[in-house]
């Protein structure tokens, strides 16, 4: 893989979070009762998840890996900001996956066990906290 494809992924997905927010602006609503930017939402989402995909596709390739503990260290707080800012919009399952796969991924794994971890993450907090200990927690725009 080049550079280009590296440059490609990232611009799709900085595409995907602008029309992200736009369409969190139009007013997304629920399930039940979408709103006009629930469809944008969807499809935002869906092709911001494939340039994550191929963006850590072309890290990988490159034998990129963040060395070095404080580099880490720097990524890991990155990452927990994000969550903290992402979690009461689009909810606490879907930020808790994304955060789970960047931890996997800096912690140096693949971006299958990556994504194995963060399904297993979401799954053990739906069932455990929320259908066993009935614990609320933020639902978001897709739930």
């Amino acid at each position: 893989m080049t550079y280009r494809d590296w440059y490609g992924a990232l611009a799709f997905l900085l595409a995907s979070a602008v029309v992200a927010v736009g369409a969190i602006r139009l007013g997304v609503g629920t399930l039940r009762d979408p709103g006009p930017g629930f469809a944008p939402l969807v499809f935002a989402t869906a092709l911001g998840l494939l340039a994550a995909i191929r963006l850590a596709g072309t890290i990988g390739a490159a034998s990129y890996r963040i060395e070095g503990p404080w580099l880490r260290a720097a990524a890991v707080c990155v990452l927990l900001l994000a969550w903290g800012l992402a979690v009461e919009t689009v909810g606490y399952l879907v930020a808790t996956f994304l955060a789970t796969v960047g931890f996997v991924l800096i912690g140096g794994r693949s971006v299958y066990a990556a994504l194995a971890f963060g399904v297993g993450a979401i799954l053990t907090v739906e069932f455990v906290f929320v259908r066993w200990l009935a614990t609320p927690l933020p639902r978001g725009v897709l739930f």
